[in-house]
C-alpha cells in the first residue's frame, strides 16, 4: 500500500476498533474474481480494470522509479529520464510490460528486458543484487529491506500507474465497508 492510502487505512482501524479484517494479498485477475463470485466486498488493484462492472475511488497516481543496485548508477541525481535505462538489464512485473516496453519506444530504443516477474518482492530482491535495473511503481519501495538498493524517480509522463479500491456496481455492501469506504473520499 501507498502511503497515502495506507495511513487512512490506519486511521480507519483506530477509529473502528472492534472491526476485524482480514488481509489477502493477490494479483489483481485473482481480485477481480473473488469480487465477481461474491467473496469479498472489496478490492485494492493497480489500475486499468473494466469500469462497466465495478465502482471504484481512484487513489493518488504513482510515478514509476527505477530500483537498483549502485552499480547502475552514474551519479547522484534523484531523478533520471527513461533515455538512461537504454541498454540497461531491466526486471518488470508482468503486469507493466506493455506500457514499459511502449514507452520506451516512445523514447527512441528498444529496453533490454533481462527478467519478466509476476512476484513483487522477487524484483526488487534481484535488483537487490545487481542482477538488474527493477521499474517498480513508487510504493513499492521498502518491501525488502535493503541496503543495496538506490531508488530513482524516472521522469517519464507514461510511466504512472494507479491504484483503486472497487467493489462491484449495485452490490450491496455492509455497514462497515461503507464506512470504510467514506475514510478515502476527498
Amino acid at each position: 500500500m501507498g502511503p497515502s492510502y495506507r495511513n487512512a487505512f490506519i486511521s480507519s482501524i483506530k477509529k473502528y476498533p472492534k472491526v476485524n479484517f482480514y488481509l489477502r494479498e493477490c494479483h489483481t485477475q485473482e481480485i477481480l474474481e473473488l469480487l465477481k463470485n461474491d467473496l469479498i466486498e472489496i478490492g485494492i488493484i493497480r489500475t486499468p480494470f473494466n469500469s462497466n462492472t465495478f465502482e471504484s475511488i481512484l487513489l493518488p497516481p504513482e510515478p514509476m522509479i527505477a530500483a537498483a543496485s549502485d552499480t547502475f548508477w552514474d551519479n547522484g541525481q534523484k531523478s533520471i529520464r527513461l533515455k538512461d535505462l537504454d541498454n540497461k538489464p531491466l526486471l518488470i512485473h508482468c503486469r507493466y510490460e506493455p506500457m514499459i516496453v511502449e514507452t520506451c519506444r516512445q523514447s527512441g530504443f528498444e529496453p533490454t528486458i533481462l527478467g519478466k516477474i509476476d512476484d513483487t518482492k522477487t524484483i526488487l530482491l534481484w535488483a537487490d543484487t545487481g542482477m538488474g535495473v527493477a521499474i517498480v511503481p513508487k510504493d513499492w519501495i521498502g518491501l525488502i529491506s535493503s541496503t543495496n538498493l538506490k531508488y530513482k524517480e524516472i521522469d517519464e509522463p507514461g510511466l504512472i500507474t494507479g491504484t483503486a479500491i472497487i467493489w462491484k456496481k449495485n452490490q450491496y455492501l455492509s455497514a462497515v465497508t461503507r464506512h470504510f469506504l467514506k475514510t478515502f473520499e476527498v
